[in-house]
């Protein structure tokens, strides 16, 4: 099982990017000439109103988005996340940054994650997005209804079936296997922001292995209740070297992953 932490627009620096859906509609005009009289002049008005209305049960009754890319994003921009994988596979834990492109879903509920799925999918995988814990939430539908639409590709219910599975919150109780690629979204992606808001701090702790600050907090933790308190973003070392945080999933369903 390959596990991919993928951040949300929430935390970019690149600022907000707004999709607009712009219409272009092309004004047509009567022309006289000179030998024409006003009364002669033909009314287009109905015939506008009858292509406008064309245009919109056209647009309506085709449910894909065939005018963007497969996979909604640029070829450009899924080579750069492929990239990324590949490089953050190379070296676990370590985080490895990809520019955030627009993308028709809110900021913080998704984008980054779907955009690694996105970058991975091909026409013979088969998806599926638990959101909440629940495959049927609203956010989970849309964001599989947009893999569907642009990439032609399967969904499912099922974790078994699925190669691709999208979560939030929750990781699937079946066992993975190794073909199967889990991608967790990640609202905060650096654990050490609990501790410390400078990320140029942060990174330097993170390149000398320096977390003396996250065992603190921790031992103040279990100093002040009596135990560890954290329910969720418990702080994990990969591979003995790097602090991750492995997404907002319960405490005890980290040692599943």
């Amino acid at each position: 099982m390959t596990e991919i932490d993928a951040g949300t627009d929430a935390e970019s620096e690149e600022g907000t990017h707004d999709v607009d859906f712009t219409t272009h509609s092309t004004d047509s005009t009567n022309q006289h000439t000179g030998d024409q009289s006003e009364g002669e002049a033909t009314d287009t008005d109905g015939g506008a109103a009858e292509t406008v209305g064309s245009i919109i049960n056209e647009f309506a009754d085709d449910e894909s988005l065939s005018g963007y890319n497969y996979a909604y994003l640029d070829e450009h921009t899924k080579r750069e996340v492929r990239r990324s994988i590949i490089k953050a596979i190379s070296i676990p834990g370590h985080q490895v940054p990809y520019a955030s492109r627009p993308m028709p879903l809110a900021r913080g509920w998704g984008t980054g994650g779907i955009q690694t799925s996105l970058s991975l999918l091909g026409p013979d995988d088969t998806f599926k997005v638990i959101d909440q814990g629940s495959d049927k939430s609203v956010n989970a539908a849309n964001i599989r209804r947009l893999a569907s639409n642009t990439a032609d590709v399967e969904t499912t219910a099922d974790t078994t079936s699925a190669d691709i599975i999208q979560t939030r919150h929750r990781i699937p109780e079946e066992v993975l296997t190794d073909e199967q690629i889990l991608v967790l979204q990640v609202p905060v992606t650096d654990p050490l922001r609990k501790v410390d808001g400078s990320d140029a701090a942060n990174r330097r702790r993170h390149a000398h292995r320096n977390y003396g600050k996250m065992w603190v907090h921790l031992y103040e933790n279990v100093v002040e209740w009596g135990e560890i308190n954290i329910a969720a973003r418990y702080p994990t070392m990969v591979a003995g070297r790097y602090l991750m945080d492995p997404s907002p999933i319960p405490r005890w369903d980290v040692p599943k992953l």
